[in-house]
């Protein structure tokens, strides 16, 4: 689900778990987030800078191993919270969706432990996607 304004690093990675074999431009970025060019090169650049991203000759750009380690959690830290926002908070999928974005890297692994259990080990958010 694209939020058009503010690109986050954990949009990218997100983004990027769900479809890890295809590759991902500037452009596409631009095209799905509603940002502009700069914005997008520079979180790219931050990931890059972080080795979690790698670009290919074609010009697109692809997780490293390290980004693939780190884009499986926050995936996974995003439908937890997402399912649970939805859940037990009743917050429409948007809304959840928007909420889980900005909270998504700073769940620890022992929440995200904690929260699968309580939440009955979904397989599934709430838009659908598999929990990694």
């Amino acid at each position: 689900m694209p939020c058009a304004g503010r690109l986050l690093k954990s949009d990218v990675l997100r983004r990027m778990a769900t479809s890890p074999s295809t590759g991902l431009t500037i452009p596409d970025l631009v095209g799905e987030f509603g940002v502009d060019i700069l914005s997008a090169k520079a979180i790219v650049d931050e990931l890059q800078q972080e080795n979690l991203l790698r670009r290919d000759e074609s010009g697109s750009y692809h997780l490293t191993e390290q980004g693939q380690v780190r884009a499986r959690l926050i995936l996974r830290a995003h439908i937890l919270l997402e399912t649970f926002f939805c859940d037990y908070l009743k917050l429409s999928v948007a809304s959840a969706h928007h909420e889980a974005r900005h909270h998504e890297e700073a769940t620890t692994q022992l929440l995200a432990i904690a929260l699968e259990k309580y939440l009955n080990y979904p397989t599934r958010c709430a838009c659908g996607l598999a929990l990694p």
